[in-house]
């Protein structure tokens, strides 16, 4: 019996990838789908970079706070320097004025004025347009304290600057900017509220109830202040 001629095998092309038919890449497909993950991973170092680096801002703005009170020589303390360098600051102040930029309560304040007083640091005068207020102000000796107080601390910061190589003083002078930015603006005291036409001993007047809203539970809370 004749044997049959062999048959030549032909061997299909593969398919070409619909990417590759449209003209994209081979790989552009599996470089988008790994974008996202590329994304979150530079989304998460970054997260971990502030937190270091707050971790570490912390901790350095701590030491110097507390090497700077070491060296406040007004024989004060702390409490009682923070609020005379708030007085020296601001000027003339109510109790209550003063009660709010500290973020004590008033019977603190009343308490820490009274021993400054004493010292000879502050004066305590009434206000001419309503005699039950009391308004604080720096002496004469106390400005000379919180004088002498800041030459020391910044005699200490210029020492410590001064062991620094030139690089680095003057990269701390172009964060200088970033670092007052970041503490804010200085506390300045509130609106001193105008004075009641009323006996000094008159009670209040009474507000009416509100009408009911269809929120039972009235506007929010604002929160404590910054």
């Amino acid at each position: 019996m004749d044997a049959s001629p062999p048959v030549d095998t032909v061997t299909e092309p593969e398919p070409e990838r619909a990417t590759e038919a449209a003209g994209a890449s081979p790989g552009a497909d599996t470089d988008a789908e790994s974008e996202p993950g590329r994304g979150l991973g530079a989304r998460a170092g970054a997260d971990a970079d502030v937190g270091d680096l707050a971790g570490r801002l912390r901790l350095a703005i701590a030491r110097i706070h507390r090497q700077l009170r070491q060296q406040a020589g007004t024989g004060l303390s702390p409490s009682q320097h923070s609020v005379l360098a708030a007085i020296d600051a601001n000027g003339s102040l109510t109790l209550g004025e003063l009660a709010t930029i500290e973020q004590v309560a008033p019977p603190t304040i009343t308490r820490i004025v009274a021993k400054l007083a004493d010292d000879g640091l502050v004066d305590r005068t009434v206000d001419p347009d309503d005699r039950r207020v009391v308004r604080v102000s720096v002496t004469p000796e106390g400005h000379r304290r919180m004088d002498h107080s800041r030459q020391r601390r910044n005699a200490l910061l210029a020492r410590r600057l001064g062991d620094l190589d030139p690089d680095a003083v003057a990269r701390l002078l172009a964060a200088v900017d970033v670092l007052e930015a970041l503490a804010g603006p200085s506390a300045a005291p509130p609106p001193t509220p105008a004075p009641s036409a009323g006996p000094p001993n008159a009670a209040p007047p009474q507000t009416p109830p509100a009408a009911e809203t269809t929120d039972p539970e009235g506007p929010a809370d604002p929160g404590p202040r910054p």
